[in-house]
């Protein structure tokens, strides 16, 4: 790979991590619910806040050291898709903390979960275009690939109501039937491993495989 090129891959990839660990700061906290007055806890919101907006003001420098506008638009657009769906989702949490049964509803709503990592889906986007554009080409169906990438991106939003949820049920007592999380996730893990199946190349099957059944954590 040319040195200049790589250095402006780096320089995109490195940005869009550091985004992934500002947003880290701007989850919501179990602790929240229940409480009709967030009052007492603000140091702490507004300590996490700064905290995550100083990774968000580190990210830029390196997404505009990828030199293209374009892309920068993408990401900073998939990361306000992110923040409003996680607040929608937020609500939605709020109704189920009142109403148990909300729960399956929820689980079923694939836009809004997609929604609440759409930073971590446009990461994939954007990776595989830029693979594509230096020659990298591989005959692989692009509607394959958004269906790898959309289950890959749920497993992910399950995982993390699977260690969010049961924090709020045991806060309120609720006794949410969380293992509702683990049959959806198990359905969408069967089709992601019914599409890879017949994935070629083999090195490219295993790498997503890997991002499936770790619930899309590469480290």
């Amino acid at each position: 790979m040319d040195p200049a090129w790589e250095d402006k891959v780096n320089n995109l990839a490195t940005g869009i991590e550091i985004l992934g660990l500002g947003c880290e700061f701007h989850l919501f906290d179990p602790e929240d619910f229940g409480r009709k007055k967030i009052r007492g806890n603000e140091e702490n919101y507004t300590i996490n806040l700064l905290f995550g907006d100083v990774f968000y003001s580190r990210a830029v420098k390196y997404l505009l050291g990828f030199e293209d506008t374009l892309v920068f638009e993408e990401v900073i657009n998939a990361l306000k898709h992110m923040h409003k769906n996680r607040l929608l989702c937020h609500r939605e949490l709020l109704k189920v903390a009142e109403k148990p049964a909300l729960l399956e509803p929820l689980l079923d709503k694939r836009g809004l979960l997609l929604g609440i990592n759409s930073l971590y889906k446009s990461s994939f986007l954007l990776g595989w275009s830029i693979f594509l554009e230096k020659g990298k080409a591989l005959d692989v169906d692009i509607g394959i690939l958004y269906k790898i990438f959309n289950y890959i991106t749920l497993i992910k939003s399950y995982e993390q109501l699977k260690t969010f949820l049961p924090k709020v049920s045991s806060k309120l007592g609720l006794g949410l039937e969380v293992s509702l999380l683990n049959d959806k996730r198990g359905s969408v893990a069967g089709k992601l491993a019914s599409v890879l199946s017949g994935l070629e190349p083999d090195w490219l099957k295993k790498r997503m495989g890997i991002l499936g059944s770790t619930g899309g954590d590469i480290r």
